[in-house]
């Protein structure tokens, strides 16, 4: 089964394609492995036909005075996903050593917070939402200094905080860990 993910920025669109914000520089249409990226009128599609267990992420760094105090969105919609199929938020990304949340909807109608350490990928917290099949699921991550709040169309449903929460790069990450 292929997975096909709908990323609508919660930004204006600009007039050449695709337009995510801080990243619209690091998107650009074309086939990366397994994913092909492209522009669909409002959306960014990212498209892995290859089959699963494969993870792609684009993301920006953080300019230094916004850290801390960033709310960030994106509009997900999943098409033609598996139960193991996920997409939405990379957050709190760090290079070296390679850590990273990512805060998604799930191809089996939950929304889940799955965290990168050295240790491996695992997830941390899940539930399940109210997702009409189709409709865009909007996905916020607001940060409270070292704490952050997860809300799924503007609802809150979870928050936590530690020493590596309110820093690092954010944006875009989709995968299939069937």
């Amino acid at each position: 089964m292929a997975l096909l993910v709908l990323l609508i920025p919660v930004t204006s669109l600009a007039a050449r394609g695709i337009e995510m914000g801080p990243l619209t520089p690091f998107l650009s249409p074309g086939n990366y492995g397994a994913w092909t990226l492209s522009a669909d009128g409002s959306a960014v599609l990212l498209e892995n036909a290859a089959g699963r267990g494969d993870l792609t992420y684009y993301y920006a760094k953080p300019k230094p005075d916004e850290q801390g105090q960033r709310d960030i969105s994106v509009d997900v919609n999943l098409v033609r996903a598996g139960a193991q199929s996920f997409a939405g938020l990379l957050y709190g990304y760090q290079e070296s050593p390679k850590s990273y949340f990512i805060f998604a909807v799930q191809g089996d109608r939950s929304v889940g917070l799955f965290e990168r350490t050295d240790a491996g990928f695992r997830q941390r917290f899940g539930t399940q939402i109210d997702r009409a099949s189709g409709n865009p699921t909007r996905l916020t991550i607001r940060e409270r200094g070292n704490s952050i709040a997860l809300l799924v169309n503007g609802r809150e449903i979870s928050s936590f905080g530690n020493d590596s929460i309110g820093r690092g790069a954010v944006g875009i990450a989709a995968g299939d860990v069937g």
